[in-house]
């Protein structure tokens, strides 16, 4: 989208009201007439018509409706409200809101088939105005023996919350007290759980959002199950770079407990690598965790996650198993190479250990060094920063410096025969922790690689 090239520039005022040029562009159908509206300032009425996803780095979209693009017509598919993704978090947009905004229009393309129509909000006052639906419960989760979070897509009004609880209820449990800590949870305490039984939780439509808007009568409940201890894990091997994507991670328990929804992420995606199944581990248990497990070739991998035993599905039978480990099957997308940090969370989103990881003289990833910084932040990678200041590409030491290089575990046509490792079972949260080396999947290792 070049308009021209500038040789030099003098800013003559700024902060002017802009309001008057702006075109009402509410009745027009934008994706049919995108040419003669494209970079232009307009002024739009839109109802969201979806949920948000991710558009680009930092940014997340959402389907728009208008007068001009109705619900079902043939450009609604190109249509979209682009939003800075802290800008949607401060707005508190979902969808069903109805907003007003005076923004440049700005459009995605690929370069192929018809572009994407972004009337776009990268600032809050940008924002006119806004219009949503009343909250809406989005889940539930048990946060210990006698404690539940109920999770909403809007901010919960703090002061709409009775601290006795009585807004909530929940059948086989009292609730007995409740509070919000003003984003969109409400926490509540209840009696005793019964382990891995189901409860719904019903919440009254007197509690509000930060518009005075109640609960919605059609979104007012939440399932869960009982709190069961929770697993502690710890990473202790990764082969990365295998053929086709079918890269595995070794983890140690640490103690004893489920594992269900423990995650593994890559804080460059949203969404996590792997969701691990229910299952008791014992400290000292292996997990091996099969990324884009093979669905083809028989005798390679097995159908699904073994759940009873670590031999449910025995390495005779299928080749890529491990019968000293737990053998949890991954998502369809193997370990990245470049920058990255990878990580466990718990089930309430807690790190549980990480990775920091880089190829020296890779194309620098622009995000790894706010995601290093992150880890440094929870206490999971050293040093704490770079010489007092945060650890980028240009400090020193560098990001680069204070990773682990994990270069030559990519090799071309790679396979699992060499592996990323611990040197010890111990953790420091340096990447002196770290070490190439031949695999040990599916025994803890205990001497220097």
């Amino acid at each position: 989208m070049v308009r021209a090239t500038l040789s030099g520039y003098g800013v003559l005022g700024t902060g002017d009201v802009l309001t008057g040029f702006a075109q009402d562009v509410s009745q027009v159908d934008l994706p049919a007439f995108l040419p003669a509206y494209e970079s232009e300032l307009i002024a739009l009425t839109g109802t969201l018509n979806g949920p948000f996803s991710l558009a680009g780095a930092g940014h997340e979209q959402a389907p728009l409706v208008t007068a001009g693009v109705p619900a079902g017509s043939p450009s609604s598919f190109n249509f979209r409200l682009r939003v800075v993704e802290t800008v949607r978090d401060q707005l508190d947009l979902v969808q069903g809101c109805t907003v007003s905004i005076v923004s440049p229009l700005w459009f995605f393309s690929t370069g192929t088939g018809t572009p994407l129509t972004q009337p776009s909000v990268w600032a809050p006052q940008q924002l006119v105005s806004s219009t949503c639906p009343g909250p809406r419960v989005t889940g539930a989760q048990a946060a210990g023996p006698e404690s539940v979070i109920v999770r909403l897509d809007r901010r919960i009004d703090p002061a709409s919350v009775l601290a006795d609880g009585s807004q909530f209820s929940i059948a086989g449990l009292t609730v007995t007290g409740a509070s919000a800590p003003g984003n969109r949870e409400v926490r509540l305490e209840t009696s005793a759980q019964v382990p891995r039984q189901f409860y719904t939780v019903t919440v009254a439509s007197t509690v509000r959002d930060n518009a005075g808007t109640g609960v919605e009568p059609t979104s007012r409940t939440g399932n869960f199950r009982g709190w069961k201890t929770p697993a502690a894990l710890r990473i202790t091997e990764i082969a990365p770079g295998v053929a086709n994507q079918r890269d595995l991670m070794e983890l140690v328990v640490l103690q004893s407990g489920s594992t269900e929804g423990i995650t593994v992420v890559d804080a460059a995606s949203a969404t996590p690598l792997a969701t691990l199944p229910d299952v008791e581990v014992l400290e000292g248990d292996l997990i091996v965790i099969h990324f884009n497990p093979d669905r083809v070739t028989p005798g390679v991998d097995a159908p699904g996650s073994e759940l009873t035993s670590k031999t449910a599905w025995p390495q005779a039978q299928y080749a890529s198993n491990y019968d000293t480990a737990w053998d949890f099957q991954g998502g369809t997308f193997g370990i990245s190479g470049g920058q990255r940090v990878h990580r466990i969370r718990d089930q309430m989103g807690n790190t549980l250990d990480a990775l920091a990881a880089v190829i020296p003289g890779f194309t620098p990833i622009p995000a790894y060094p706010v995601q290093l910084q992150a880890r440094q932040a929870e206490g999971q990678w050293s040093p704490s920063d770079c010489n007092g200041v945060p650890c980028t590409y240009n400090s020193f030491p560098s990001a680069f410096d204070v990773s682990f290089d994990w270069g030559s575990a990519f090799p071309i046509g790679g396979t699992k025969t060499t592996t990323v490792g611990r040197v010890l079972p111990g953790d420091s949260d340096t990447a002196s922790d770290w070490a190439l080396g031949p695999a040990t999947l599916g025994v803890l290792n205990g001497t220097v690689r």
